[in-house]
């Protein structure tokens, strides 16, 4: 969920990043996976953004903290450039 606080220069909200892994002819508890943070993006000109995503582990298992830090550049025509950027967390895995 994000929420744009200045139009076409800077969003926050907050992302979740949720995982049930098994192994392969494991018999084993699947591995499960819950992590949740703040998101800030700050988009500098109308094709480039920064977004920042530090999402914390939720069980003693996971790491404290899986930071996300991404610089893109919109490709294509201006009209295309003002479309929402799906959340880091969604695009590196």
């Amino acid at each position: 969920m994000s929420y744009t606080a200045i139009e076409s220069k800077l969003s926050v909200g907050i992302e979740t990043n949720f995982e049930n892994t098994t192994e392969n002819n494991s018999r084993g508890d699947p591995e499960i996976e819950f992590l949740v943070g703040p998101s800030v993006q700050r988009r500098p000109t109308s094709r480039t953004h920064l977004d920042l995503e530090p999402l914390f582990g939720t069980t003693r298992d996971l790491p404290i903290v899986e930071p996300f830090i991404v610089f893109g550049i919109d490709f294509g025509d201006d009209h295309e450039s003002k479309k929402p950027v799906a959340s880091i967390s969604t695009r590196s895995r």
